[in-house]
């Protein structure tokens, strides 16, 4: 330790005083390497040495007088020099656990907005924010809040970001529920993104993790329940809606709505208002000729920037029920803006709206409603498209797939 005052000591690195016996003896000994250091004596030297003193370490340089130091500053400590693969401070005490370098060697993780200046903290929240939707944010917290129900229940310790251990369990527990592998994929997508927000190392890409996942899939095959919607079971259920709606208003935009579902091969979320943060078909975004109608798409799960897409559908003897009734919806239709679909009071129409009126038709036509659901008009058109001799390359430019996913969907 350094002081103020005049050392009365000599400096820790000095060389002991040896006696010339001792020098003489020491002149002798075999020569310690650095790489040494750190072995017991009775593996570095002769046995008639053990009482001596052990092999000088070489030192740092001298450290400065604390005189010159400046008496208000805190007080110093001499700076380790590596030598092979320890230190000098190594050698002169006791070793501990070395953590290692970046987030996996943190004690305790820390938040993405620590070290942040204050005056920029908030502009940090929300690019982070906008970097995902809102519907996706909320899903993710879904499944943490999931995730640490889990942990209280089973009494695992609430340490972030979590062990593998934790994962290992949280997976297991999720097949002993009877959950599919994909929703506990996206289970395990929520946990991943919280981790690397946070600079955390992220255990669920860890090699166990991912075997699991593997026998999840082997063990619970994914299947696709959905049948698709023929352009003939199509026109059968349009021909009931009057009988299962309220009115000849609602009749006809739910005609209007299943047929522009099934030859645009739209997501429900694209026509039937979901959430304020979703953007949906609006009056302005719908145009239509006696040749074709044309619907700019704001945005989709394809489009998470929201460029937009315009889709175009041509008049022919498939899509002349489309025409038809689209017209009628526009002659009754409030003239207001906003959505496209829009009751007579012109309140939109909502996803839960049309999945229940959905479920009334396939039912009345005496169908199995646990298989026709909104997507089945996506997967219908798609295997219409594909019926009538469409390209591939066509069928996913109008279903705005950027991969070969669009193959699924053909249900022949």
């Amino acid at each position: 330790m350094l002081r103020c005052s005049k050392r009365k000591s000599k400096s820790p690195y000095a060389r002991p005083v040896r006696t010339p016996a001792e020098r003489s003896i020491a002149a002798t000994a075999p020569v310690i390497t650095a790489t040494q250091v750190s072995q017991p004596a009775s593996q570095t030297a002769n046995s008639s040495l053990a009482t001596l003193n052990p092999p000088e370490v070489p030192h740092p340089p001298e450290v400065p007088h604390a005189a010159s130091m400046n008496s208000e500053s805190s007080v110093a400590t001499p700076t380790p020099i590596s030598i092979g693969d320890i230190t000098t401070e190594q050698s002169l005490t006791s070793v501990g656990k070395i953590h290692n370098l970046g987030s996996s060697g943190r004690q305790d993780s820390s938040q993405y907005t620590s070290g942040i200046d204050n005056s920029l903290k908030r502009h940090v929240e929300s690019l982070l924010e906008a970097a995902v939707s809102k519907n996706t944010a909320s899903t993710y917290q879904k499944f943490i809040n999931s995730f640490e129900t889990f942990r209280s229940k089973y009494n695992f310790v609430l340490t972030w970001p979590p062990p593998v251990h934790q994962i290992i369990n949280y997976i297991a527990y999720l097949h002993t529920n009877h959950i599919s592998h994909a929703t506990a994929r996206c289970y395990l997508s929520g946990i991943s993104y919280k981790i690397q927000l946070e600079g955390g190392l992220d255990n669920t890409k860890a090699f166990t993790v991912k075997k699991m996942l593997e026998g999840f899939l082997r063990l619970n095959p994914a299947k696709d329940l959905r049948s698709p919607i023929s352009l003939q079971m199509l026109h059968q259920m349009v021909s009931i809606l009057p009988r299962v709606c309220l009115n000849t208003y609602e009749a006809t935009m739910f005609s209007t709505a299943f047929y522009l579902a099934f030859f645009a091969l739209l997501r429900i979320s694209e026509f039937a208002f979901t959430s304020n943060f979703t953007p949906v078909l609006s009056f302005q975004d719908f145009t239509i000729d006696e040749e074709k109608i044309s619907l700019f798409i704001k945005g989709s799960k394809t489009d998470q920037y929201r460029r937009g897409t315009t889709l175009q559908i041509t008049y022919s003897p498939q899509s002349a029920s489309l025409f038809e009734h689209a017209h009628n919806f526009l002659s009754i239709r409030p003239q207001v803006q906003g959505p496209f679909f829009c009751h007579i009071n012109a309140k939109p129409l909502t996803k839960y709206q049309f999945t229940s009126l959905l479920h009334k038709a396939v039912k009345f036509i005496g169908l199995d409603t646990s298989i026709f659901k909104s997507h089945s008009f996506r997967i219908g058109g798609a295997t219409h498209l594909y019926s009538q001799g469409v390209s591939d390359e066509d069928i996913k430019s109008k279903g705005r797939w950027r991969s070969n996913a669009f193959n699924s969907y053909i249900r022949l």
